[in-house]
């Protein structure tokens, strides 16, 4: 959705996807590299302590980023400004998936709550798109871009207040000497492959959010049938992810939903007190 709302934003105010591409792919580039740091910390750490101050410089790169934006500043600044964008994006997939481990450990709920995730992530995906499309054709260029950061943060402060659903911080071992001077898992074929199928999906895409776009702006001079066509791949997907949903929510118990139901209504109503 950030990377869309990127996308529009930069096109209106330079007139050029390529320039937008730019600043995207530096977006993209710095959640894919620092991301996975940023999750170590908080398993040291535990993840309340170290979303609040991500989030916050988090907001302010998308303010930066649209800020430079609009008052038509070069390619440099705005990819610094989508690289610290980029950079400060919580992955919550991954901090979700943690505090199900912690949650459900060794039970056989844990599996259906994986699959429920996994399935929960996978519409905000196909939905997040093309809301950014649609509001920064519509409203604003900027409003995608505003919009995506908004949900970050919000959702992100309101994620961090539950914490005694947060997994406990754990202390990182250090790596042993020998397996550091030996090939390591990154030297396996395995792992190639798997690198190798990852970027190509990852071209594919990021080149789509561009492409299509640049496409629906070149042959119809409006960014709104791109928003149309977003919206028209997300609908039988997501009737897939509906028939999913019906699927493996038969797999959990009533015991376990209410019972994790009682535990958020009692993290909802602390932060409520606490504020």
């Amino acid at each position: 959705m950030a990377g869309l709302g990127i996308v529009w934003l930069v096109h209106a105010e330079t007139g050029s996807f390529g320039m937008a591409g730019l600043v995207t792919g530096a977006f993209a580039a710095a959640e894919t590299v620092v991301g996975p740091q940023a999750a170590r910390l908080m398993d040291r750490f535990g993840q309340p302590r170290v979303l609040v101050p991500l989030l916050c410089a988090h907001a302010g790169a998308i303010v930066t980023l649209v800020a430079l934006a609009l008052t038509g500043a070069p390619v440099v600044p705005l990819m610094a400004a989508g690289l610290a964008a980029g950079a400060t994006v919580p992955q919550f997939d991954a901090l979700s998936v943690a505090r199900w481990s912690a949650l459900l450990h060794g039970r056989a709920e844990l599996a259906p709550a994986f699959a429920l995730e996994t399935i929960s992530n996978d519409v905000a995906f196909l939905l997040g798109p093309a809301l950014a499309v649609l509001t920064a054709t519509q409203l604003h260029p900027a409003a995608g871009t505003v919009l995506a950061g908004a949900l970050v943060v919000g959702a992100g402060l309101a994620f961090a207040t539950l914490r005694r659903t947060a997994p406990a911080p754990t202390a990182v071992p250090a790596l042993d000497r020998a397996d550091a001077r030996g090939p390591g898992t990154l030297r396996t074929r395995s792992f190639a492959t798997l690198l190798a199928v990852g970027l190509a999906l990852g071209v594919f895409f990021g080149s789509k959010q561009v492409s299509v776009s640049a496409f629906a702006d070149a042959h119809h001079g409006s960014g709104r049938r791109s928003g149309r066509a977003r919206a028209g791949f997300a609908v039988p997907l997501l009737a897939l992810a509906a028939t999913a949903v019906l699927t493996w929510s038969s797999r959990l118990t009533l015991t376990t939903a209410t019972t994790a139901s009682r535990r958020l209504l009692a993290e909802a109503d602390s932060a409520g007190a606490a504020l």
